[in-house]
């Protein structure tokens, strides 16, 4: 038997899977590979069981001489809530108006939930990433829900895959691609609520500055109110 078919017969780790999933976002950021396809092959590779079934979905978008490197890579970015596909960090659970800024270490994949009457706010100006591309999927909220994303220069946010319905909206005045090697945020999912990007004002800044100086050295902040 072949060496490349005996290597394709091997079977992969959740940390292979992974590894996939993040390769195809990158595809997604840089253009190369649409939404529609993407959620195909995500699937594909997170039940992927061999390494044949990922080089199936990476073989077009990694040189030949790569994709072995990028499949057996066993690096993992971190642990817990965020850093895998199937386990998103989930914020704004709760019926009220939820923050989150600071120095917050953000993984890469979020799930944003906009209950009626609240206000979900994400302050990425001071955020330290982990990820080139990070997943922001936002779930439901009704028409008086608002999700605020706050980004710094030179980071790109999509939002061509969030779907709104009813007399929602979404507004970004924030580049779709990053410049100067900055992260990329994917906005997708559905919302009947208000869906807003931009960079940072004046306010965003004192609320970022008083909470530095109220927390010197804390842990990243998720605050009510």
């Amino acid at each position: 038997m072949p060496r490349d078919e005996q290597l394709n017969r091997l079977r992969v780790t959740n940390q292979q899977r992974d590894n996939a999933v993040a390769t195809l976002r990158e595809a997604v950021a840089d253009g190369r590979l649409g939404f529609d396809e993407f959620d195909g092959r995500v699937n594909t590779a997170m039940g992927a069981r061999t390494r044949g079934d990922i080089v199936d979905v990476l073989e077009d978008l990694v040189e030949p001489d790569r994709l072995d490197a990028v499949i057996t890579d066993e690096t993992v970015l971190g642990e817990g809530p965020g850093f895998s596909w199937d386990n998103p960090l989930v914020l704004g659970e709760e019926k009220q108006t939820r923050t989150q800024l600071g120095q917050w270490r953000v993984p890469p994949f979020l799930e944003v939930h906009a209950s009626a009457m609240a206000t979900v706010r994400l302050d990425f100006t001071r955020a330290i990433t982990v990820s080139p591309v990070i997943d922001l999927v936002v779930v439901g909220g009704s028409n008086v829900a608002t999700v605020l994303i706050v980004v710094p220069e030179g980071w790109g946010v999509s939002t061509q895959d969030l779907r709104v319905s009813g007399q929602s909206y979404s507004t970004s005045k924030v580049r779709t691609r990053p410049t100067g090697g900055h992260p990329r945020i994917l906005v997708s999912g559905t919302t009947s609520g208000t869906v807003t990007v931009r960079h940072p004002s004046w306010w965003d800044e004192y609320k970022q500055r008083k909470h530095l100086e109220q927390n010197p050295s804390s842990p990243p902040a998720v605050t009510a109110g």
